[in-house]
């Protein structure tokens, strides 16, 4: 969080109840419609994914894998402490870049196991939010392995580089969404709860998209037609939704 706990103050008045509309009449649907569009793009192009060619291609297989030895550490709870830690660390990091990124100081950083907070004089949704949406050790580890490979050529450097960003990106998604499950977070309660969630959804959809995109599972503009082709079908479900219950109404 961006500052200790007992300084948050829940967003309350006229701004609660702006974004909470702004939440349910806009980021909902918008999300909905974006999974939607996902299923769809991804039922059109099946063909392509259960080829055997395109889990045996190198960058899903190490992929596979990184995910596959995160999956492995969480369930037998190897290392959980490290882990943990290594989540607050990067947590407490990311809020203190996006702090320095819009001009602000960083006075104070706490870290521990336990939980952690950043003293800054500057604080927005972006700073308070961006930990939940920006996966800060995956692309320190992609960058990490292209700059080694950039200077000192390996013949490895690809099955590092995938094999980490599995690894990076499940540890992102598993610890943001415990995270958010099982923690009152104060950077949630401070922006609204509902507006937070809907914003920290759309943005790791926006992710996912895009490594969709660079395994060549979907492409930009097959999504965009699914796109187009979601919210036109929940508009009109949504019509004749709306005109049956109209019916019902004057019955």
């Amino acid at each position: 969080m961006t500052q200790q706990e007992d300084e948050i103050r829940p967003l309350k008045g006229a701004p609660r109840y702006i974004r909470l509309s702004l939440s349910w009449l806009v980021l909902l649907p918008l999300s909905v419609v974006m999974v939607c569009a996902l299923l769809l793009q991804l039922n059109q192009d099946s063909t392509q994914i259960w080829k055997p060619d395109f889990w045996l291609e190198e960058s899903v297989w190490f992929t596979l894998l990184g995910a596959g030895t995160f999956t492995a550490l969480t369930i037998s709870r190897i290392a959980a402490t490290i882990q943990n830690y290594v989540y607050v660390l990067g947590h407490e990091l990311t809020h203190a870049l996006a702090a320095i990124t819009c001009g602000g100081r960083v006075s104070r950083i706490s870290v521990s196991a336990e939980g952690g907070f950043v003293d800054t004089n500057v604080d927005n949704i972006y700073v308070s939010l961006s930990p939940y949406c920006v996966p800060l050790w995956m692309g320190l580890w992609m960058l990490g392995v292209w700059l080694a490979n950039w200077f000192f050529p390996f013949p490895q450097w690809k099955a590092w580089f995938y094999a980490g960003f599995g690894f990076w990106w499940c540890f992102h998604l598993y610890w943001t969404a415990k995270n958010i499950i099982s923690i009152e977070q104060p950077d949630m309660k401070e922006n609204g709860l509902v507006f937070s969630l809907m914003i920290t959804l759309i943005l790791n959809i926006i992710i996912l998209l895009v490594v969709l995109c660079c395994f060549g599972v979907i492409t930009p503009a097959g999504y965009a037609q699914s796109l187009y082709s979601a919210a036109l079908q929940i508009w009109e479900c949504a019509c004749a939704l709306y005109g049956w219950l109209v019916e019902l109404a004057t019955r």
